[in-house]
């Protein structure tokens, strides 16, 4: 059909963002798309660190960040979050700082399990944050329950979102056009190591 476009998925599970389906990998896809939307598909188990809207970098704020997070129990993601002071060269001697991350699922504790690790390096400016607000969006695929969630093995609050098909996906709110979500918010030391469960 000419009005259908086609989609090439390499292995894995693949959530289609704009239709809410999931996809095995290894084939082509072919779908029409409304005029707001477009072939956007996230690998199942992916973890996503996005910043919020800004006019651009410069008046980004990096102390705020959300990972949204796509949980699957055969699949994992790890990646680093690189930061330096955005405005000088001073990175190519080094002046740069990475903080690693990972996500799975932990059988034994029937829980999707984020690790965030220490900061290494350093960099001279305003943008050093010590400090970092991080929300954790957690997509509810599925129609999965969270039963409750632990940080570093406290229980913390969270919430659950409705899910919203107004909304644009990958986005830095609360909302998913694909699922409920559940809702972590937490301030952060960028020194220290730290495990957040989501049980279910």
């Amino acid at each position: 059909d000419d009005n259908k476009m086609a989609t090439y998925l390499p292995a894995g599970k693949w959530l289609d963002v704009f239709g809410g389906n999931i996809y095995g990998g290894g084939k082509t896809v072919r779908r029409e798309y409304e005029l707001k939307e477009m072939p956007l598909f996230v690998r199942l188990g992916a973890l996503l660190p996005l910043a919020y809207e800004a006019h651009n970098t410069k008046e980004q704020k990096w102390d705020r960040l959300v990972y949204d997070f796509y949980p699957c129990k055969d699949a994992t993601d790890r990646g680093y979050l690189y930061e330096d002071d955005t405005e000088t060269t001073a990175y190519k001697l080094g002046q740069c700082r990475k903080s690693a991350y990972k996500a799975g699922y932990c059988k034994d504790c029937n829980a999707y399990v984020i690790n965030l690790s220490k900061a290494e390096g350093n960099f001279k400016g305003e943008k050093c944050f010590a400090e970092r607000e991080l929300t954790f969006k957690v997509h509810l695929l599925g129609n999965e329950q969270i039963k409750r969630v632990t940080v570093n093995g406290e229980e913390i609050e969270f919430k659950v979102v409705r899910k919203d098909t107004s909304v644009f996906p990958i986005n830095a709110g609360e909302t998913a056009p694909d699922s409920e979500t559940a809702i972590v918010t937490l301030i952060t030391d960028v020194t220290e190591n730290y495990e957040i469960k989501f049980y279910l």
